[in-house]
């Protein structure tokens, strides 16, 4: 490693449990907004008491993660329109850093995996994938309120 790479890299972990405790509060803070919304079918996060593994990751982690998986309740076009109208979470296959960042599974990270396979790990088209960061929540939440708003909504067509 060179000498700047292991500078920035000690410099970094002297921050890491700040920004990894804000990560766990904002991703909860998030994924129970999304638990509650009703352009969202289900909300994938260990630390909601809804999730059928709740207990044992309370019982083995001390924060949930920053990652939160939902299916917003309509198509897979509904989901492709939710990821592109938020403003601060950047469309992006990376799962990882300081800022909020949006993925579609079945475009990026699943997209080589059949159809058959997807389903049968329970990867859908409305599946939408959160690296929720370390931004203000109330921000983040608000972003998210905005953006499922597309949700149903039909992009007009002009034929001519």
């Amino acid at each position: 490693m060179d000498p700047h790479a292991a500078f920035l890299l000690v410099r970094g972990m002297k921050t890491l449990a700040v920004r990894v405790a804000r990560h766990n509060e904002n991703a909860l803070r998030v994924a129970e907004f999304l638990e509650q919304h009703g352009k969202v079918r289900r909300v994938h996060y260990p630390f909601l008491e809804s999730h059928s593994e709740y207990a044992i990751a309370r019982q083995q982690m001390s924060g949930g993660s920053g990652m939160v998986t939902f299916e917003v309740d309509g198509t897979g076009d509904d989901a492709r329109r939710v990821s592109e109208a938020m403003r601060l979470f950047t469309l992006a296959t990376s799962l990882g850093g300081v800022e909020s960042l949006v993925s579609i599974p079945v475009l990026t990270s699943h997209a080589m995996i059949s159809a058959k396979q997807r389903a049968e790990m329970g990867v859908t088209e409305q599946m939408v994938r959160l690296s929720v960061g370390i931004e203000n929540a109330d921000d983040l939440i608000q972003d998210l309120e905005q953006a499922l708003q597309a949700v149903g909504a039909r992009q007009n067509v002009t034929v001519g």
